[in-house]
């Protein structure tokens, strides 16, 4: 009578299997043509910096002056066929902030300690790999123009900067939303 009870209890413990179907869907749009792409009117630039005292810069943080860059939209559809906004993100290397982009100089002559940081039109530190504020594109299509700046910065990696060459490159991309 105990196998009866135990049989009994043993069945009425198993359970099914639940199961659950999803879905997902995947959108997307591709556009026939998007805005041209150039800083400083040009396809690939260099931006110089500047040359400064290691002083100016002695803590974590401390900047050198800011040098503005534009990043400019051209021959932009009118909104109708690309999305009516844009956003820029800015990828590289970066080195003792997300903020603070790697000197990619050659070892041998390379300041120690310094970076390159980046800020908007509004002041706000640019995150790398995060997008920007979104910008409207110019309804009927045309040209836009952002202005960004760029500084050297002490990254605080080490204990003090050194004299030496800087070098940080910086990719950027413009997707459309």
């Amino acid at each position: 009578m105990h196998k009866k009870y135990l049989i009994a209890l043993a069945l009425s413990t198993i359970t099914s299997p639940v199961f659950a179907q999803n879905s997902v869907q995947f959108t997307g749009k591709i556009y026939d043509e998007g805005c041209t792409i150039k800083v400083n009117n040009a396809v690939d630039t260099i931006v110089n910096l500047g040359n400064y005292n290691k002083d100016r810069i002695p803590n974590k943080g401390d900047t050198t002056d800011y040098v503005p860059f534009s990043v400019s939209l051209t021959d932009c559809p009118a909104v109708s066929t690309i999305s009516p906004q844009a956003l820029i993100r800015f990828t590289g290397e970066t080195e003792g902030s997300e903020s603070f982009f790697k000197n990619e100089a050659d070892a041998a002559s390379a300041a120690k300690n310094v970076g390159v940081i980046l800020k908007n039109d509004k002041n706000a530190i640019v995150i790398e790999n995060e997008d920007n504020e979104p910008v409207d594109l110019p309804e009927e299509g045309g040209d836009l123009s952002l202005t960004y700046y760029a500084a050297m910065v002490n990254n605080g990696v080490g204990e003090s900067v050194s004299g030496g060459d800087v070098s940080s490159v910086v990719t950027f991309n413009v997707s459309y939303q």
